[in-house]
């Protein structure tokens, strides 16, 4: 290339495109890429955003799905214990019982048809299911001494019946009205106590499909770094022994966050100097427990909320539980008397 060709192309006006010159004041191009870097910087955020939001429906999916699996798995294993013990106590009743007429094998197999949910228990009967058998001791001791005349039972037509006769007509008679109203009373009895357990069937129904997180870990919140020895915990203010998060003295959310309202501390990072929103540290930072931004840890309250899931969940299968084995109690109770020569 000759320098003439050289210095022509030099004096030629520089342009991005046609009519645009190109820029060459400092100052200019400094701005501009100010705000290219502000550009990729708000690019970079929503990024980042998206992607949390990404894995935060996965998270979610994932523990809906594994929920539905746990609680899926609880019902069957809890269903075969069931009826494993029905039949076990079915098999055991047969073996002390002689068997009885075709027509009650038929009923009892159709009660435990009917029976297989399962619920909780009602224990109000108990008194009186310790006070069947008393009327039938007091009859064998008492009705069969001589009785008095005018102490003997009449028939219907009010004729008096004689002294030795009563024994062998009366006390039979007697028996079997009493074995009647037990009967009455137990047969209710295993219809409350059915219906209990389909009560807690509906009560436990809705708490098995909620979304549940790890308790509050309070006894793995110890500090064993080195780095992290002096360490404050922001409510109790103990030094190097615990996280905030796992603070015994003050568990209560509420009084958490009243105590970082009055102290005037960021929600997200727990620090006094902060410029929150937006600009904290812990902005981006997702919630251990709710999995959710915007607050700590230490002040999330859905640890709270499955806590007392968890407790009335556990009140429902144990209520259930000692219902049905009311009712099997109740069921072999009515066999015995129904059984009874």
């Amino acid at each position: 290339m000759s320098e003439e060709f050289w210095g022509t192309l030099m004096r030629q006006p520089q342009e991005v495109r046609q009519g645009e010159p190109l820029l060459m004041d400092i100052e200019t191009i400094e701005i501009v890429i100010a705000d290219h870097l502000q550009t990729l910087t708000s690019l970079h955020d929503t990024l980042a955003n998206l992607r949390l939001n990404v894995q935060n429906m996965k998270d979610q999916e994932t523990l809906a799905f594994e929920n539905y699996v746990r609680s899926t798995l609880s019902k069957l294993e809890q269903l075969t214990m069931e009826v494993k013990t029905i039949v076990v106590e079915s098999a055991h009743s047969r073996e002390r019982k002689p068997d009885p007429p075709e027509h009650d094998n038929v009923g009892e197999r159709e009660e435990i048809q009917r029976i297989q949910d399962e619920d909780e228990i009602i224990e109000r009967n108990a008194n009186f299911m310790e006070g069947i058998e008393e009327p039938e001791e007091g009859a064998e001791e008492g009705d069969w001494e001589p009785a008095e005349p005018e102490e003997a039972g009449e028939e219907g037509d009010g004729e008096p019946v004689g002294a030795e006769e009563d024994p062998v007509d009366d006390f039979p008679n007697g028996l079997m009205e009493e074995d009647d109203e037990a009967i009455s009373r137990i047969q209710r009895e295993l219809r409350n106590t059915e219906q209990a357990i389909l009560d807690f069937d509906r009560m436990m129904l809705p708490l098995e499909g909620e979304r549940l997180c790890p308790p509050r870990r309070y006894d793995q919140g110890h500090i064993n770094k080195a780095h992290e020895r002096f360490m404050r915990c922001v409510f109790c203010e103990a030094v190097g022994y615990h996280y905030s998060d796992s603070c015994t003295v003050v568990r209560d959310v509420a009084s958490r966050n009243q105590l970082i309202e009055s102290n005037k501390r960021c929600k997200q990072c727990l620090e006094v100097i902060c410029a929150r929103g937006l600009a904290c540290k812990k902005n981006l930072t997702i919630c251990f427990y709710c999995r959710r931004r915007g607050h700590h840890s230490a002040l999330c309250e859905f640890p709270d909320y499955c806590d007392t899931i968890r407790t009335r969940k556990a009140n429902a299968h144990e209520a259930r539980r000692r219902s049905f084995a009311r009712l099997l109690r109740l069921r072999e109770e009515l066999a015995s008397l129904e059984n009874h020569p």
